[in-house]
């Protein structure tokens, strides 16, 4: 029923449709990327179309403009274990204070596999912080978060936009959607789980040794979050030892920044722009500037007191509701927040006006990691972005500059 609606590419494999089901004959599974669709039991289907009505690739897309704030929570340990400014931190705390529990993506340490699970208390949120790049598998977490809801407490459901659409769907018009408290961490899109696999194998292969574990983003009080610092992967080996890599040169952030592995739906979001669907959104706050941060607080910050901020993190904060409005009044002595405009973090944002393009490289990215290993696609696809960074290091910025210039005259 729900492939004779919409287009595959269409399908943004939150398995909401696998939840609702009444007669199970949808199934999730890996497609030839790593990437998770529902299968189909046609002779299982009574035709009650339930899969359809709480598709987010399916309908209108209810959302709605809220309020741009500057956040950080106040307690510097707290920021050190976030990926930006622990705003999620706060929000979860509070929920769990209420009595409630809270609904978001973790990883396997022994799998490497990021499912969602539920917590119902503050040690295990650790499993819930930091960033996750591939896309988390739902398994039954729909179902799960109704009976909590039903039972009279406080869900915190936090995910990527076309996950919270599927979780509203599924409790929509339903008494117990009241309890629901939904946060989306803005998105630039997900690769598959196919994909960080072959980068860590390529990793192995160049450092000789086995990986055991990875970070995606890393903070400490010396570089940090600011500028895009702490976007970088921590690579943990079997030996004892440890390697940070390079955003501008490594290879699965290059390939992330340039969208050459991303689920083909997030090259067609829905949920992209400044209407949301979800009460809270979240996101790093780049292009914060030093006037903004140092004059922008409760109280103003020194310029010693702002370069540490910006070490330890800042967050992006939309409030998209008047729910989300009513918690957000309680949370004054948690978190430092002021409203801002929404263009000084919408140009930094890109998916807040649209989503990224589809490059032509998408086309056999995939298809390459078969054959060849993660380092060398990346590199053969984008060679031009090497030629650059290279440039950059034996020439330096002003001379590479100076030979963009003259370039462009000849063209």
């Amino acid at each position: 029923m729900i492939w004779s609606v919409i287009e595959k590419k269409e399908c943004c494999g939150c398995g909401v449709c696998v939840n609702i089901c009444p007669v199970e004959c949808l199934e999730l599974r890996e497609n030839s990327e790593g990437f998770l669709y529902p299968e189909y039991n046609q002779r299982k289907c009574i035709q009650c179309k339930k899969c359809l009505k709480v598709c987010p690739a399916y309908g209108n897309v209810e959302g709605s403009n809220g309020r741009f704030l500057m956040a950080w929570h106040k307690d510097k340990d707290v920021l050190l274990k976030s990926s930006s400014g622990g705003v999620f931190t706060a929000l979860a705390c509070y929920v769990l204070q209420k009595g409630g529990v809270v609904a978001g993506a973790a990883m396997d340490i022994k799998t490497k596999r990021i499912s969602h699970i539920i917590v119902d208390n503050e040690e295990d949120l650790e499993q819930l912080r930091l960033s996750k790049y591939y896309q988390s598998d739902m398994n039954n977490i729909y179902k799960k978060v109704e009976e909590f809801l039903e039972n009279g407490k406080i869900v915190l459901f936090t995910g990527t936009a076309c996950q919270i659409a599927g979780m509203k769907n599924y409790v929509k018009d339903k008494k117990c959607g009241r309890y629901l408290i939904t946060v989306d961490v803005l998105c630039h899109g997900v690769e598959s789980k196919k994909a960080i696999d072959a980068y860590i194998q390529s990793k192995e292969r160049e450092f000789k040794k086995e990986i055991i574990n990875y970070q995606f983003r890393v903070k400490d009080r010396r570089i940090g979050w600011s500028g895009g610092g702490g976007t970088r992967m921590k690579l943990d080996f079997s030996d004892g030892s440890s390697f940070i890599t390079d955003s501008l040169t490594d290879t699965f952030y290059v390939g992330y920044n340039y969208n050459i592995f991303l689920r083909e739906s997030c090259y067609q979001c829905r949920f992209s722009g400044t209407k949301r669907v979800a009460d809270f959104t979240i996101a790093d706050f780049w292009g914060v500037t030093d006037e903004r941060l140092r004059r922008g607080c409760s109280k103003p910050l020194s310029k010693e007191e702002a370069d540490e901020q910006r070490r330890l993190g800042i967050s992006l904060m939309m409030v998209n509701t008047d729910k989300a409005e009513n918690i957000l009044s309680e949370l004054g002595e948690v978190i430092e927040m002021s409203e801002i405009n929404p263009e000084e973090a919408i140009r930094w944002n890109h998916v807040l006006n649209k989503p990224y393009s589809r490059p032509e490289a998408r086309d056999y990215a995939y298809q390459w990691l078969e054959s060849k290993p993660h380092d060398k696609v990346v590199k053969k696809i984008l060679r031009i972005h090497y030629i650059k960074i290279h440039m950059r290091k034996i020439l330096g910025d002003r001379l590479t500059e100076k030979i963009k210039k003259i370039a462009r005259l000849f063209n």
